[in-house]
Order: structure tokens, then C-alpha cells, then sequence
């Protein structure tokens, strides 16, 4: 027999990277008094608090002007590697801040080319975020499951696992297709009075 050749066929990917660029602290300050001023978005947030969207023609803070300047071209890169050819112009983002027990349900962003989340504020044991498989296809692996649990095996391999975790920290970057599920944990801080603090976004 030949060598045996793997072909990737259909790849759901995340991209990261850090940006030490950011005045997180007085982009938490903005954030926290906006939050102070306005009631929270109800989408897939289970407690805490979710601004409004904004666009791109009203950008809240000079400090977000700047960010988009780096999130643009780095979106763009990515969906040029794609070929699709398409020019992202149109973009919305929103605020999140999640106290203790805050978490998000899952959920996509289906018209978005790309989504993602920056994170300018990341207390201990706050909250990983999850992308997971979709429902149908996870359903068609349950032999597969059944049988990892059954074994007691631990396995960590993305051609069998249902989900993926990233554990965020200050300054950190996540872009993913708009399409793929994700979802986030509990926040389980001790200080009640504690937050994760991002910003998550789309490109159209």
C-alpha cells in the first residue's frame, strides 16, 4: 500500500493574534460609563450587560476609530485568503461586560463575513469562549462520543472533537467566520464586583 494522504475538506478556523496598542484601561472606563448610562441589549447574553450596536459611520470613541484600523485590514486578509473576492466596507460592534455568573448562550452571526472579539479586560477564571460543531454534524458523531465517554479516553484531535475552547486574556484578538457557533462560559471570578470587558464585532 501507498502512504495514505489526508485532504482537509471542509476547515472552520479561528484566528488569533495580540494587540499591545490598546489603552485598555481607559477603553474599560468608556465601556463601564456607558453601561452605567444605558440598559443592556438582550441577545445571547444570560445576565451582564451588552451595549447597542454601533456602525461604522458612528464610531463611539477615538479609541475604537484607532482599533478598526488594525481590525479592517486584518479581516480583509482573511477573507482574501479565502478568494472570495469580496471588499469589506460595512461593519457593526457592541460592548460586553460580564460580572460573576454572566455568560453567553450560543449563537453565529450568520450574515457576517467576519465576526470576532477583543478583550480589554480578562479577570481570573472569567469565562473561556467555546466554538462548537453544528448541531447536525455533532448529532452524526454521537457514535463517536458514545464512545470517547464510554472509554473514559481523552481526546483532543479537531478531525473528532465537537468543541473548542480559547482562554482569553487583556489584549487578545479572536477572528472566526460569522457562521460558526460559539458560545461563553460562566464567569466564575470571585469578585462579584469583577467584569470581563470586550469588544465584539462583524464585517459585511
Amino acid at each position: 500500500m501507498n502512504k495514505i494522504v489526508e485532504h482537509a475538506l471542509f476547515i472552520s478556523s479561528c484566528y488569533s493574534t495580540e494587540i499591545d496598542t490598546v489603552d485598555n484601561a481607559e477603553l474599560n472606563k468608556h465601556i463601564l460609563s456607558l453601561e452605567s448610562q444605558s440598559p443592556s441589549a438582550s441577545k445571547s447574553n444570560r445576565g451582564g450587560w451588552q451595549s447597542q450596536p454601533f456602525y461604522e459611520g458612528a464610531l463611539d470613541s477615538d479609541i475604537v476609530k484607532d482599533l478598526f484600523k488594525q481590525l479592517l485590514p486584518a479581516a480583509q486578509t482573511i477573507t482574501d485568503s479565502w478568494k472570495l473576492g469580496v471588499k469589506l466596507k460595512s461593519f457593526n460592534y457592541w460592548y460586553n461586560v460580564n460580572r460573576r455568573n454572566n455568560y453567553n448562550a450560543p449563537h453565529s452571526h450568520p450574515i457576517s463575513f467576519i465576526s470576532g472579539v477583543y478583550y480589554s479586560k480578562v479577570p481570573k477564571d472569567s469565562g473561556s469562549i467555546v466554538f462548537v460543531r453544528s448541531e447536525n454534524e455533532t448529532d452524526r458523531m454521537h457514535f463517536q462520543t458514545t464512545y470517547i465517554a464510554d472509554n473514559n479516553l481523552t481526546v483532543d484531535d479537531p478531525r473528532v472533537n465537537t468543541d473548542h475552547w480559547f482562554q482569553p486574556k487583556e489584549g487578545l484578538l479572536l477572528l472566526f467566520p460569522g457562521h460558526l457557533k460559539h458560545s461563553v462560559d460562566q464567569n466564575l471570578t470571585d469578585d462579584k464586583d469583577d467584569a470581563r470587558i470586550s469588544l465584539s464585532f462583524n464585517f459585511f
